[in-house]
């Protein structure tokens, strides 16, 4: 396996598209013109998963938080955490949060004279991690009562920072331990402050801060390994049936406890078979089949 991985690290990105993918390690889109006449992934994405695959990314920009937006130099450096890697479109990223996609672009590389309020690894594309993708899950839960003031956030954000006790903190202050702990209190009370809301305001949106923080399963050091997204309006009850983790389905949204993907499901359904049909082929519950459906189609 380290042979491999050594090989591939020499070739060029296209030559290990090429090669994972005619050895069946990885799939995508079809086009007629891949290797050996088989079909070969065509989205930018691939490139970043199969990065991903080998804990490699070729190239990371610095930090657009504390630099010129306009400059974002770049370096190549060795990432050995996959999470922080570049995994997802911004498209892909808004269907998956039931986000307008310009609202992720404009969290996520800025606009304008307003800077980003999150760390994204792939600027130009702009490609998120999976680390980035739960960063907007919390913002989203913000964004569901009030809405998400540029400024504001971002003032609150740095409050957040300012109580980071490790470097991963720092570069990614909404996914701290401390925001599960007194530094939810504290941030909202911060931020309610600079948007003036009231102190019922300020318990509603503990409350849904609260419940999109219960939807992250984490590792001993307390940073995310997966997210269980919102598929329903309601966010305090609603079920944990569909996970998104990076080590799964590349990522993709999955039916918890499961690889099987909620897009294969959805697209299965929209050409005819029933729910109870998808359920008795993967022999899983109607609930889940109906909950992997609802998660693919509640923005399209």
């Amino acid at each position: 396996m380290q042979t491999l991985i050594s090989h591939l690290k020499n070739q060029t990105v296209a030559a290990r598209v090429d090669f994972l993918y005619a050895s069946g390690t990885i799939r995508g889109h079809a086009v007629p013109n891949g290797p050996q006449g088989q079909a070969r992934p065509t989205d930018v994405v691939t490139t970043a998963k199969v990065n991903h695959r080998i804990g490699r990314a070729d190239c990371v920009s610095d930090s657009p938080l504390s630099r010129d937006r306009t400059s974002a130099p770049r370096k190549c450096e060795q990432v050995k955490d996959p999470r922080e890697l570049p995994a997802y479109t911004i498209s892909e990223a808004a269907h998956y949060l039931g986000l307008p996609a310009a609202t992720v672009r404009f969290w996520s590389v800025g606009r304008g004279e307003y800077a980003p309020l999150i760390d994204v690894p792939n600027r130009f594309p702009t490609l998120i991690s999976f680390l980035n993708l739960v960063e907007l899950h919390i913002l989203s839960a913000v964004r569901r009562r009030h809405k998400v003031k540029m400024g504001s956030i971002r003032v609150a954000i740095q409050y957040l920072r300012k109580l980071a006790n490790n470097p991963t903190d720092e570069r990614h202050p909404l996914l701290g331990r401390q925001l599960e702990t007194d530094g939810l209190a504290l941030f909202i009370e911060h931020y309610g402050q600079l948007i003036n809301i009231s102190r019922a305001g300020q318990a509603a949106m503990r409350e849904v801060i609260s419940a999109a923080l219960h939807r992250i399963d984490r590792d001993p050091s307390g940073l995310p390994i997966k997210l269980y997204p919102f598929t329903r309006k309601d966010l305090v009850d609603a079920p944990q049936m569909v996970v998104i983790d990076p080590r799964l389905s590349a990522g993709r949204p999955v039916i918890a406890g499961t690889g099987v993907a909620t897009e294969i499901i959805a697209e299965r359904y929209k050409l005819g078979e029933s729910i109870r049909e998808l359920a008795d082929d993967y022999e899983r519950p109607n609930e889940e089949i109906e909950e992997a459906i609802r998660c693919e189609l509640q923005a399209a």
